[in-house]
């Protein structure tokens, strides 16, 4: 076996034992750590714009990911992590977004206000004032912002979800992707309940929400996940397809609710292909 190939290995062994011990603090929707995994991911190539203020909370900031050789204007992502809207951090997501980086788009990672600071539905209204700033701002950074990209893990992802389906702005949502999202969930359990201070489920619940014409989705699940189970995703999948609008399903065999996202680095992409999987789909929109 050659050095190289030797290497490669150890440093797909290393990113597996990162992978599973961050595992314990992405527990419940997400993340709270996730900078450890982003060591192992080049930063080469990229330019990043940090503390952009969307807003006058310290909370609304975000970090502005842009290749260093953009094509003319770069279609714009923006991501948004878990962390049950509680917890997590704008910072060390490179991991996740890194695919993204090297197919061409600018990144945008917005922090959010979280609980107890924050309820149902300020992180929300905060994703939606992230856009509209994006909109009116990244196209000096060499964005197109006549048409935005969605995607999050986790509680990220319901917040991606609920601002396609809600139309807060009058921003073209191209396309989404949602790892892991909850969509169909009860805000009444002991630690969600104070998040959602008693909002009814027809006005916090994605599957709830759904009418035609909303943005393509790619749904992204793993059949061995225990916090956001499959069935989050396989009846939204549903809920859209019976209103006409398209949607893609992927439930990866063998992958949890962390193991989905640490695939999306190189290191452990052979877990599951959920990135190129997502770029495909996006690729078509």
């Amino acid at each position: 076996m050659s050095l190289i190939a030797s290497g490669k290995i150890m440093l797909r062994r290393l990113a597996g034992r990162i992978a599973r011990i961050v595992t314990l603090p992405f527990a419940l929707f997400g993340c709270s750590g996730p900078e450890v995994l982003s060591l192992t991911v080049s930063r080469s190539g990229i330019t990043v714009h940090e503390d952009l203020a969307y807003g006058s909370d310290p909370r609304q900031k975000l970090d502005l990911y842009v290749p260093n050789k953009l094509d003319g204007k770069a279609r714009l992502l923006v991501f948004f992590y878990g962390g049950g809207w509680d917890g997590g951090s704008k910072a060390g997501y490179l991991f996740a977004i890194r695919p993204f980086l090297d197919a061409g788009y600018i990144v945008a990672v917005p922090d959010y206000r979280i609980y107890p600071q924050a309820h149902f539905p300020d992180f929300i209204d905060d994703g939606a004032a992230a856009l509209r700033w994006l909109s009116d701002n990244a196209g000096q950074y060499g964005a197109d912002t006549t048409r935005l990209y969605l995607a999050g893990h986790s509680a990220g992802a319901y917040n991606a979800v609920m601002l396609a389906l809600q139309q807060r702005t009058n921003i073209r949502i191209a396309a989404v992707v949602g790892l892991a999202g909850p969509y169909d969930f009860s805000t009444r359990t002991a630690d969600l309940a104070p998040i959602f201070v008693g909002a009814p489920d027809a006005v916090t619940q994605p599957i709830n929400l759904v009418t035609p014409n909303r943005p393509p989705m790619f749904l992204a699940t793993g059949d061995a996940d225990t916090t956001v189970y499959p069935r989050n995703s396989q009846r939204l999948a549903e809920r859209l397809k019976q209103t006409g609008n398209e949607v893609e399903l992927k439930v990866y065999p063998g992958i949890g609710h962390v193991g989905l996202v640490t695939a999306m680095t190189s290191l452990l992409k052979s877990r599951a292909p959920v990135a190129q999987d997502a770029l495909d789909f996006l690729a078509r929109h």
